[in-house]
């Protein structure tokens, strides 16, 4: 990591969610409810994780309830911490030539 004076060098996490009840949350990536489902649901074979795109198989899950809403996160991807970056801009000069680039760096 690359450090920049006057800028913090830690990032700040945010929690990924809201607890609604002991199985339901409302994740910052999605509008509706999401409910938590450990009971192996059966889900068709191309039912894939809105976070890491992979198959949600047997794994927990969270579902949206909302009527013709197919969101889907995993339960751990669904507890994957946000992180605030701080936006930072730099000049960067490129080796080779006679110029100077600036860069602006933020994170969501």
């Amino acid at each position: 990591m690359v450090e920049r004076e006057g800028t913090p060098e830690e990032e700040e996490e945010i929690a990924p969610y809201e607890v609604i009840d002991d199985n339901t949350i409302r994740h910052f990536s999605h509008d509706h409810n999401l409910q938590l489902n450990k009971d192996g649901m059966i889900l068709s074979e191309n039912t894939v994780c809105k976070a890491c795109v992979f198959e949600i198989s047997s794994e927990p899950f969270y579902i949206c309830k909302h009527q013709q809403c197919d969101f889907i996160l995993h339960e751990k991807c669904a507890n994957l911490p946000r992180k605030k970056t701080p936006c930072v801009q730099q000049p960067a000069i490129h080796a080779s030539h006679r110029f100077s680039l600036h860069i602006s760096v933020c994170a969501l």
